[in-house]
């Protein structure tokens, strides 16, 4: 038996994969103001077994990159007032989704339910998910500070990344922020 499952199984806790790109642990601070006027991305399910996932993020004067992140098994449809919800409280102003699966559906949604304190922005994406990961969220990892409170099943999905995983929407919407962050570009061009 892997160490990883023997631990899962019988020690009730979490070790990522061999094969997991992640092998360092994360890191974690308070304050939730250390995010506020940042971004935040959301990677949309639309049904099936895909989890929605939502990044919050800001980059540091110091190069460290303060991230939150949530994530539900739903249609992102079902927990859009939980995504709004999260995204004012951490003062974020603007969200990003990609608009390649729904020709920019999600982002009206966001625009009419939000109202004026939270609006929307769609990119398109370019860049092949697992060059997307293994560059900019590997690159990036040790400088992230998770925020106390993010989801534990969204910290776990990005440990146990592999270019096989089954699920990967927590690994690809913090990739696409750090990539913002990197690069000054949300579609990886």
């Amino acid at each position: 038996m892997p160490s990883f499952l023997f631990a899962a199984n019988y020690e009730l806790k979490h070790i990522a994969s061999t094969d997991a790109v992640f092998t360092t642990a994360p890191q974690f601070v308070n304050g939730e103001r250390l995010i506020y006027d940042g971004y935040a991305h959301i990677d949309a399910a639309y049904g099936g077994s895909d989890y929605t996932a939502l990044t919050c993020a800001k980059k540091q004067e110091d190069g460290t990159i303060v991230m939150y992140g949530r994530l539900w098994r739903k249609d992102v449809l079902s927990v859009l007032d939980e995504i709004l919800a999260e995204v004012a409280r951490l003062r974020c102003g603007l969200i990003r989704c990609e608009d390649n699966g729904d020709k920019g559906f999600l982002k009206q949604e966001i625009n009419r339910q939000s109202g004026c304190n939270v609006w929307a922005k769609t990119y398109s994406e370019s860049q092949h998910k697992k060059i997307k990961i293994e560059t900019y969220l590997k690159q990036a990892w040790e400088r992230i500070r998770f925020l106390e409170g993010t989801d534990r099943e969204y910290i776990d999905q990005i440990l146990d990344y592999t270019e096989y995983a089954e699920h990967d929407d927590a690994p690809d919407s913090a990739a696409t922020v750090c990539r913002y962050f990197f690069t000054g570009h949300w579609d990886g061009k």
